[in-house]
């Protein structure tokens, strides 16, 4: 097999290293890389200073035209969202096929030409939302789909995180999250809560948002976004998720809670703790040990999924393709809307 990795930032060296886990020498990467920083950023986001290509195996290219005579089978795009489009159309025509990172793009512009193209040359391409594969996510879509607690009447998402402190080793006002013109911006950096928000829900009806700069960061993007998005039950009645993102806060904390009518379900994954309630039984299970389980297992499920795909093999399919993705960059670019407008808006697919 061999891959081209389009940018190695903080998740392209980490795709390289899972890769190169994972596979060893059976697999032939390699980089395009435009910037080429001595930077060698592990796991836990420390940087120290070395070459990335040396350290990881990779055989370097200076621009995308080399990299793409290079015929490699599959190209992941982890370059900024704002370049995602541009990047994958030139890969699919050359008729590799494509994994790309969150988000998606930072608009929808070129996005129906590149489902075309995938389309038309029978190509894989899924789109990296390694929260799928995440314990607590699937505990919390059996728990909907099975409808063991009953009829949900709410639900919260919490992401909060000091932007500073998301990527120690640069500065963060250069980097793309602080740019809305490059897809930055709490709301569609984080996007991959609304793309969970659509796996266990589906679609809302409609959304409303409030936010902006709120802190002092100093950046180009909003950094705080407070989000309602109503859905219809088939009752009549309403269910309403809320999300909070913020670039502000300090300690990082990110929280699920599901409310229903004969229990709750909630999971703290700072300190991986998934607690169900029952009313009914007057009974509280508790599971605070996620054995096994790495952070770095969700990418390589993530890889296991799209080269499955590609060898034809009968995989379970968690990914979203281009088509899912666009729904969910849709309803993202709603939502920044609803804030810049300040109003409600309908959400119709």
């Amino acid at each position: 097999m061999k891959v081209l990795i389009t940018g190695l930032g903080s998740i392209g060296q980490r795709h390289a290293r899972c890769l190169r886990g994972k596979y060893g020498d059976g697999i032939e990467i390699h980089g395009y890389r435009s910037r080429r920083l001595r930077q060698i950023i592990h796991d836990d986001l420390t940087m120290t200073e070395g070459d990335p290509a040396a350290e990881y195996g990779i055989i370097e290219h200076r621009d995308l035209d080399s990299a793409l005579e290079a015929d490699p089978q599959a190209v992941f795009i982890t370059n900024p969202p704002d370049l995602h489009v541009d990047t994958a159309l030139r890969a699919a025509e050359c008729g590799c096929h494509l994994f790309i990172e969150k988000p998606i793009a930072h608009s929808l512009n070129g996005l129906d030409k590149l489902i075309r193209v995938v389309d038309d040359e029978g190509l894989v391409c899924l789109v990296g939302q390694q929260f799928r594969f995440h314990p607590f996510t699937s505990a919390f879509k059996r728990t909907i789909d099975a409808n063991t607690l009953g009829e949900i009447s709410s639900a919260e998402f919490i992401f909060k995180e000091y932007l500073p402190g998301m990527h120690p080793y640069e500065d963060y006002r250069l980097s793309h999250a602080s740019h809305e013109e490059r897809g930055g911006g709490v709301i569609l950096s984080l996007n991959h809560y609304l793309d969970i928000i659509c796996l266990l829900f589906g679609d809302p009806l409609e959304v409303v948002c409030f936010g902006g700069q709120n802190g002092n960061l100093g950046i180009e993007a909003e950094d705080t976004a407070a989000i309602l998005l109503n859905y219809r039950k088939e009752n009549g009645r309403l269910c309403t998720v809320t999300v909070l993102l913020d670039f502000i806060k300090r300690p990082r904390q990110m929280e699920w809670h599901l409310t229903a009518e004969r229990g709750s379900l909630f999971a703290d994954f700072q300190d991986n703790v998934l607690r169900r309630t029952d009313h009914g039984e007057g009974r509280t299970s508790e599971e605070t040990d996620l054995v096994g389980f790495e952070r770095n297992s969700m990418f390589m499920d993530e890889h296991a999924e799209f080269f499955g795909m590609i060898s034809g093999e009968d995989v379970d399919e968690r990914l979203p393709g281009l088509v899912e993705s666009k729904g969910v960059l849709d309803l993202t670019l709603k939502i920044r809307e609803s804030m810049q407008a300040k109003r409600i808006i309908n959400v119709s697919r």
